[in-house]
């Protein structure tokens, strides 16, 4: 079963097509907000998410079997829950996206999330093997002595490399 969207339709209310187990939604550019929960608890595999869409609410895609998720460079926020419970391996965050609520991937095989530096998100809900990408880091000089030169590394793209406790220990030294 399928849901295919009518090409005047501009927003998908709360919870519009929750629990009625859709395998495949076909959206359209015009659409411009998809509310809490829109789709929330159903068989979505795989979505092709809008170009034109500013944020992704609370549980808009939680509970599904999606393995893979295309997030518009257009976002500027992802809410609560909103990718949870899901097989997500590997996310990639555009960079306009400034806010990414607290548990926005919870509950996902997670093996790498990359971020601009812009994203604030909470890593609490990540496991400890997770490897985060921070993008377009300003570099900082070389210490000799700061036990970060060996554990973060750095590429050619001036991004951030490591482990979530990495991460979060170069942090705290800050």
């Amino acid at each position: 079963m399928g849901v295919d969207i009518p090409s005047n339709i501009k927003s998908i209310g709360i919870r519009a097509f929750a629990f009625n187990q859709p395998e495949k939604v076909d959206l359209h550019d015009k659409i411009q907000s998809i509310r809490v929960g829109a789709f929330q608890v159903n068989n979505l595999t795989s979505i092709f998410i809008l170009k034109n869409l500013d944020s992704i609410e609370f549980g808009t895609f939680r509970g599904h079997e999606l393995t893979n998720i295309e997030i518009p460079k257009t976002t500027k926020f992802i809410g609560k829950s909103a990718f949870a419970d899901n097989q997500l391996k590997d996310i990639f965050i555009p960079d306009l996206v400034t806010d990414i609520a607290e548990e926005a991937f919870i509950d996902n095989p997670l093996g790498k999330i990359n971020a601009p530096t812009s994203a604030a998100f909470d890593t609490s809900c990540l496991s400890e093997e997770v490897e985060i990408v921070i993008r377009n880091v300003i570099p900082k000089p070389y210490n000799p002595h700061a036990a970060t030169n060996e554990t973060i590394e750095s590429n050619k793209n001036n991004d951030l490399v490591g482990t979530k406790n990495q991460i979060l220990s170069m942090e705290k030294r800050q």
